[in-house]
């Protein structure tokens, strides 16, 4: 969607919903199977299946759709916390419309085309409802009082997803170098084989729990929220003020061996000199 930073405010809502029904309008005639648009995060599952296969089409994906798919992320968001569009204004935006007036994020700026534009380069499965929902800091602070609360069960789960997915007893998950390579071999294994976002999510918030867990036995701590829009972390979990989803979404086909381990020993040995 091509907006100037001169673009009168209701021209650009007009603007949104129009590609917002355009989209809606594509997705009915090629993928029906994907419907409803009904603007929940749960929704931008299907919308990112539906941009995969225009992706991995012959003519591939045009501009116009990148510019729906972001109206779509950016109304989702909106839909659930209440922010607000905000056509470009200053140098900063780059021509890029965002979300405002998110709850406890007075200063920040979610661009949703960035997120559309990360997706389409890196292709991570469920990109587009991680990478937005982490704006929504009240459904965060949620699943957190629920992960806390329930971290047994997820930790009890986690050991199950790894014997199936390995088809073999992954051991104890008791802290060890072996535990953590097994989980380290776990998540290359699904990047490999592309395995489906819903076992990924789920074994990547048993890791963060897991790895999060030994922090707190070795150096005290307890489970935070980040909550600056200035931090890369925003939105992630935090032991002690590191979130251990940035090492585990850093273990890949290529990463170094060990990865894990390292960044736990180099973790906790930066906060027991505390």
């Amino acid at each position: 969607m091509a907006v100037s930073s001169t673009t009168d405010g209701e021209a650009f809502v007009r603007a949104v919903s129009e590609e917002l029904a355009a989209l809606a309008e594509m997705i009915a005639q090629q993928q029906p199977d994907l419907l409803p648009l009904d603007r929940s995060y749960a929704s931008l599952d299907r919308v990112e299946d539906f941009y995969q296969a225009c992706l991995e089409g012959a003519t591939g994906a045009r501009a116009s759709l990148e510019s729906r798919l972001a109206c779509y992320v950016g109304a989702t968001l909106a839909a659930s916390t209440g922010g607000r569009w905000e056509p470009p204004r200053t140098k900063s935006d780059l021509g890029r419309a965002s979300i405002v007036g998110l709850p406890y994020l007075a200063r920040a700026k979610f661009y949703p085309l960035d997120v559309v534009r990360n997706f389409k380069r890196t292709r991570s499965a469920g990109y587009l409802r991680d990478a937005t929902e982490i704006y929504d800091i009240p459904v965060r602070r949620a699943l957190l009082a629920h992960l806390v609360v329930n971290s047994d069960a997820k930790l009890a789960a986690l050991h199950f997803d790894l014997r199936d997915l390995l088809n073999r007893d992954p051991g104890a998950l008791d802290g060890s170098a072996d535990s953590l390579a097994v989980i380290e071999a776990a998540l290359k294994q699904l990047l490999a084989a592309n395995a489906p976002r819903d076992l990924l999510r789920r074994i990547e918030t048993g890791a963060v729990l897991y790895l999060g867990q030994i922090v707190q036995c070795a150096v005290g701590g307890e489970w935070t929220l980040c909550e600056d829009p200035d931090d890369a972390d925003l939105g992630q979990l935090q032991m002690h003020g590191w979130a251990p989803i940035t090492v585990i979404r850093n273990v890949g086909p290529n990463s170094r061996p060990n990865l894990l381990q390292t960044v736990l020993d180099l973790v906790i040995k930066a906060r027991s000199n505390k």
